[in-house]
């Protein structure tokens, strides 16, 4: 025991520093989201998700809606990517607490926010008599419309242009998307959407 204090004790100054540097940087690096497996979860998610409504709805004349299967079918992809996304996040806070998880949780709380007051102005147009066809489109945005907004105001927050550019990237995909009506968008915003996110978890990795 004295041994090893006495090996402490006698480091240099720049090992000393070297050896606080090299934990400091382990540190941050066991802190940090995976972003690449966080991305790449929405991504599939969207993917899986829009194409399973797609499926359903493309050969509708007139449009419907999607078939009972379909929206079962896209209630466990959200429950497995839901349950994905919060396993990414919580091995990175597992047992801390502070600004960085309160922050998290902001973010959180932005998105399903969003989506819900989207969702309820929607409903509030298909009340006052909007088509149906006009609805869907609002419905089938509302999700990547909150994760584009949300991408953007964390990318102000933090300075980070990839996130930045996500961010918008899905915006953009949104507005094109609901041109091409209540089926069409569906095919768009589950190429474009998710691959999006799929192409910004693979430059996630390779930075």
């Amino acid at each position: 025991m004295n041994e090893a204090n006495n090996e402490t004790t006698n480091l240099a100054p720049d090992e000393a520093s070297e050896i606080v540097r090299a934990t400091g940087e382990r540190a941050r690096h066991e802190l940090l989201i995976n972003r690449p497996l966080l991305f790449g979860a929405w991504g599939l998610t969207a993917l899986v998700g829009y194409g399973i409504l797609w499926l359903s709805v493309r050969d509708q004349h007139p449009y419907r809606g999607p078939s009972a299967t379909a929206l079962s079918w896209l209630l466990v992809v959200v429950v497995i990517g839901t349950f994905a996304r919060i396993w990414v996040v919580s091995r990175s806070s597992a047992g801390l607490a502070g600004p960085s998880n309160l922050r998290r949780s902001m973010l959180a709380l932005s998105l399903v926010a969003g989506t819900a007051t989207l969702w309820i102005l929607d409903g509030a147009l298909s009340h006052a008599g909007a088509p149906r066809a006009a609805t869907a489109v609002l419905t089938m945005a509302a999700p990547l419309v909150s994760l584009g907004l949300v991408f953007c105001a964390s990318a102000a927050a933090r300075t980070n242009a990839r996130t930045l550019a996500l961010g918008l990237g899905l915006l953009v995909v949104v507005a094109g998307g609901a041109w091409a009506g209540p089926v069409g968008c569906l095919a768009v915003y589950a190429l474009a959407g998710g691959g999006a996110l799929l192409v910004a978890a693979t430059v996630e990795a390779l930075v």
